[in-house]
């Protein structure tokens, strides 16, 4: 089967992967209302361009945090990439290397850190919860540290796991350890339920208080991933945070929640170009990144779509899907007159129309 686009990886997986590993990639939480609002925003947003501005020279180069990349989109941190390819994040980062963009390790990683960080030629920043135990955060911060990483994406959404109920009806257990932190913890080898490990490991009581703490434990630049309210970007530019992830976790955490596009524009607001402000949840489309970034997003992070990719055909399927994303985009900005990712900042928020009734 061709794949023409980001849809065709998730029927092919579909087809590869088993049931319960499918629904624990696909899966959201309770009803699936916020996971599947991620994608249906989308159809809110209008692309209305003007005529006589077309341009086929784009360049959708961007820099962050004194990375560049080559395309404004990255690989989201995901757990358990060898449940869906035996070479599991290796695989993926070298793609990510040779597409020239970024990727976020996940805590939850099934290849060692330092063994992902010696394959990548690409920046690479580790995703990290705080542990109730906070050694295991701060001998982690250590590794990542030694080991090359250039940020640490701080993931603030997870005070317990979410009630994803197709994991508890396909009684769900991972197939491979988080080795990110086998050398620090068993806890995660003993036992093979994801919910009730997350619950019992990472902390529950964290407060801005914490930020302070973490800061005290590292040089690196810290980004805040989890991010859904203009308030709390306003708090957290003002402790000197580095960059912000707007991201309600795929509608995997708490159901009911608004899409990340629907948030955009106000956080976008707020922070006003002080710092870097990425965005995941639903993306599948080139014209999707066009229109985050119209909205007030620098960067976009990509999720589900990379693991499908990756099940249908590794490295090379996921360099085929980070293709498929910089054609479509690369021809959103033909259409709507942008040359540059900037041009998109200054002019492509005039091509964009929102129906009425949204609640953008």
């Amino acid at each position: 089967m061709e794949m023409i686009n980001t849809g065709d990886f998730e029927k092919e997986a579909r087809h590869i992967l088993s049931q319960s590993t499918y629904d624990f990639i696909a899966g959201g939480a309770g009803d699936e209302y916020t996971m599947n609002r991620n994608i249906e925003a989308f159809k809110q947003i209008h692309l209305v361009p003007q005529i006589f501005r077309s341009s086929s020279d784009t360049n959708t180069t961007i820099t962050l945090l004194n990375h560049q990349l080559s395309h404004p989109f990255m690989v989201a941190p995901s757990a358990f990439h060898s449940c869906v390819h035996p070479q599991g994040e290796i695989a993926t980062v070298w793609a990510v290397n040779q597409r020239g963009i970024g990727m976020v390790l996940s805590t939850m990683s099934s290849i060692p850190l330092e063994t992902v960080a010696k394959e990548a030629t690409c920046p690479l920043w580790f995703q990290l919860y705080i542990f109730k135990d906070r050694s295991i955060t701060q001998q982690l911060i250590q590794k990542v540290t030694a080991a090359g990483y250039t940020a640490l994406v701080l993931t603030v959404d997870v005070p317990i796991m979410g009630n994803r109920e197709r994991d508890k009806r396909n009684q769900f257990k991972w197939q491979a350890p988080f080795t990110a932190t086998q050398s620090i913890t068993s806890a995660f080898l003993a036992e093979s339920n994801v919910k009730h490990t997350t619950d019992a490991l990472f902390a529950s009581d964290l407060s801005w208080d914490d930020i302070e703490w973490l800061k005290a434990q590292t040089d690196l630049p810290i980004i805040l991933k989890g991010i859904m309210h203009e308030k709390d970007a306003e708090i957290a530019i003002n402790l000197d945070i580095n960059a912000l992830i707007i991201s309600n976790h795929g509608g995997r955490q708490l159901d009911y929640m608004p899409s990340t596009m629907e948030v955009l524009p106000a956080i976008a607001k707020q922070v006003d170009g002080k710092i870097p402000l990425l965005i995941d949840g639903g993306f599948r489309r080139g014209i999707d990144v066009f229109k985050a970034i119209a909205l007030g997003a620098d960067c976009i992070l990509l999720g589900r779509s990379v693991l499908w990719a990756l099940a249908v055909n590794g490295t090379e399927g996921l360099k085929h899907l980070f293709d498929l994303y910089a054609k479509e985009l690369n021809e959103t900005m033909i259409f709507c007159g942008c040359k540059t990712i900037n041009d998109i900042k200054i002019h492509g928020r005039n091509s964009i129309r929102l129906l009425t009734g949204s609640s953008f």
